[in-house]
């Protein structure tokens, strides 16, 4: 998560022994490790290969990031080092949404280009959702957001040309 990680930590604290958390914070560099061993670094992660050490990590979530990073093929290619083989990236992005900043905004994705950028890199597609359609991003241009539609509507998987966001689960195999 890009501001803090307290979603993922209060999700996945009944199912990880560990959870390391991967920050931004301009150019600072730095790793601290908490009592339980998990570990907070603090890295650009176009440069993780400074601080985090290769096939370390057994799961990423890396939710709504992409669309910050202004080179993603060199992430995904970092994101590929350290996850640990075997390994799996639960992965989110946008296709629509508005400019926002946090610090910059440079992307955006559609099914076909996130899945490019994961092979590329050297990942397996386990599988992509990209929910929504024309209907959902012409409600979301006029503001009619999440809130004004029923839940089933917004998960359906229609497979729209005008998908709101991409979901992939990405797998690095063990050679």
């Amino acid at each position: 998560e890009w501001d803090s990680a307290q979603y993922s930590r209060h999700y996945f604290k009944d199912h990880c022994s560990k959870m390391d958390v991967i920050a931004y914070d301009g150019d600072e560099v730095k790793m601290a490790e908490g009592q339980t061993g998990s570990r907070r670094y603090v890295v650009d992660v176009h440069e993780a290969e400074k601080i985090i050490p290769a096939n370390s990590v057994g799961v990423v979530v890396c939710s709504q990031i992409f669309e910050h990073l202004r080179r993603p093929h060199i992430a995904m290619a970092q994101l590929f080092r350290f996850v640990a083989l075997g390994g799996y990236v639960v992965w989110s992005a946008p296709m629509f949404s508005e400019v926002h900043g946090a610090p910059e905004d440079y992307f955006r994705y559609t099914p076909m280009g996130a899945k490019v950028l994961a092979e590329d890199a050297g990942f397996h597609i386990v599988g992509q959702y990209a929910p929504g359609g024309l209907r959902e991003l012409a409600g979301y241009l006029v503001g009619i957001t999440a809130p004004y539609w029923k839940k089933e509507d917004l998960l359906l998987d229609s497979g729209s040309t005008w998908p709101l966001q991409i979901y992939m689960l990405l797998y690095k195999p063990p050679v």
